[in-house]
């Protein structure tokens, strides 16, 4: 299907979202399209098997459940930056503080107002998510249930970031709620 839709002149997103394959694939030709080998389902969206899924095309797949405003936070921004291995939901959104928003699909992304610096958000093809280092402090301060020490590994490996830089971004923050434990973990989890 995808390959005669190419050979015909008809070209494809990048991403095929559910409103794209509305236009052109219906849900069961997506999903045939999967079995076949020409799709790879992505997030909440479909990817071209030849595509590589970065984090243009993760954010992508995922932008209709976040909105204009949402900004891909947490677990959420992990998973964009390849650290997480799958995206669990809620979809986790931070909206500016100020700027109260809610996210379109209330059931499937939460979203909360948060003072955000500048370079906390990244832009990805009009797409924003916290940048990495945003995101793995996060990460770290996440209550004692949702820690993931593996995902943060994976993250600070992917985006070059040494322990000791997130532990400096942190003490940067002084109104930044769950810094003292962050600043704990890291010690036990990077001084051993």
């Amino acid at each position: 299907m995808i390959a005669r839709m190419r050979t015909t002149g008809r070209l494809l997103p990048t991403i095929l979202t559910a409103a794209d394959g509305a236009a052109a694939l219906a849900p069961p030709e997506l999903r045939a399209a999967v079995l076949d080998g020409d799709l790879l389902p992505l997030g909440d969206a479909f990817l071209p098997i030849d595509q590589p899924a970065g984090p243009a095309e993760r954010a992508a797949s995922i932008a209709h459940l976040v909105g204009r405003r949402g900004i891909i936070a947490e677990g959420s921004a992990a998973w964009v930056w390849g650290a997480a291995w799958r995206l669990a939901e809620p979809i986790r959104t931070y909206a500016r503080a100020g700027a109260p928003s809610s996210p379109p699909d209330r059931e499937r992304a939460s979203m909360r107002e948060m003072r955000l610096r500048e370079d906390d958000v990244v832009d990805l093809r009009a797409v924003c998510v916290t940048s990495p280092v945003r995101t793995a402090i996060d990460l770290v301060r996440a209550p004692d249930g949702e820690f993931d020490q593996a995902c943060l590994g994976r993250l600070l490996a992917i985006a070059g970031i040494a322990p000791s830089r997130l532990a400096g971004a942190i003490a940067a923050r002084p109104r930044l709620i769950g810094r003292r434990i962050a600043l704990a973990r890291l010690q036990v989890l990077f001084t051993r």
